[in-house]
């Protein structure tokens, strides 16, 4: 669903759109486990995203470099 009332919050999966690449992001809650790669809220880009709202760009420092990404989709995970 694009809600646009709808957040970024754990148990949903978000779809980012950056300067040369899209993807989908599915937030936990819950710190990553080794080896999975599913971005979760206790990362730098799970922190900033928390809260946000489809249409809502996000800059982000990283590690090694600063990013931008705009947030496309929302889709509510805990109903699924």
């Amino acid at each position: 669903m694009n809600d646009l009332n709808e957040v970024v919050s754990k148990n949903c999966r978000v779809r980012i759109s950056g300067e040369n690449n899209e993807r989908w992001l599915c937030y936990e809650g819950v710190p990553p486990k080794p080896g999975d790669s599913t971005m979760t809220l206790v990362s730098p880009l799970g922190k900033a995203l928390l809260g946000k709202r489809v249409g809502d760009r996000v800059t982000v420092n990283l590690p090694l470099a600063t990013r931008t990404v705009t947030i496309e989709e929302i889709e509510d995970q805990s109903t699924a």
